[in-house]
């Protein structure tokens, strides 16, 4: 099986480009098949899976749940496989489906993977969603997580900003 992997450089406070070398290691101590992508723009991901469905068996996602959202809504209609190295500051998504969140667990499972179907949510006829639709309050949370200028990481800085909208959101009337 070839592996495609999306690494958003984004992702996890712009770490996920230190941890390539340690994820290279990893594919090639277990004999993965494998080409990696720096991905430079959510248009570039969409644009690169798009131009790869006849050359990858399975896309793997090395970021956060955007970089997920981008390769599945790609995907949606194909015989593709799509996985995920869970890089981002919250990874909902991951952890809803119970994948862990350690990255040398992830590779073993490319390894011997585990595939199964999964239901998935269509917006307005055009967006599909893995895990949670939403807009307004929790979409304001997420924009305030995503930009705080706060050293905070993962689930502190989701939490910080469901505080900090709870006190300042007001619903937008038209």
């Amino acid at each position: 099986m070839k592996n495609l992997i999306i690494l958003n450089p984004a992702s996890f406070s712009g770490k996920t480009v230190e941890k390539k070398e340690e994820l290279e290691e990893l594919l090639k101590k277990l004999g993965l098949d494998y080409k990696i992508h720096i991905s430079r723009s959510t248009d570039d991901i969409t644009q690169t899976v798009r131009s790869n469905i006849d050359n990858f068996t399975n896309f793997i996602s090395f970021g956060g749940d955007g970089t997920l959202h981008y390769i599945v809504n790609v995907l949606v209609a194909t015989d593709k496989n799509v996985g995920c190295i869970p890089m981002g500051s919250g990874n909902d998504i991951a952890r809803n489906m119970k994948i862990p969140q350690n990255m040398e667990e992830c590779c073993r499972i490319l390894k011997n993977p585990r595939i199964k179907r999964v239901d998935l949510g269509l917006i307005n006829s055009k967006y599909y969603y893995l895990a949670v639709s939403g807009s307004g309050f929790d979409s304001v949370v997420n924009d305030l997580a995503n930009n705080t200028k706060f050293p905070l990481k993962g689930p502190a800085k989701y939490k910080y900003a469901v505080y900090k909208t709870l006190i300042t959101f007001r619903s937008k009337k038209g």
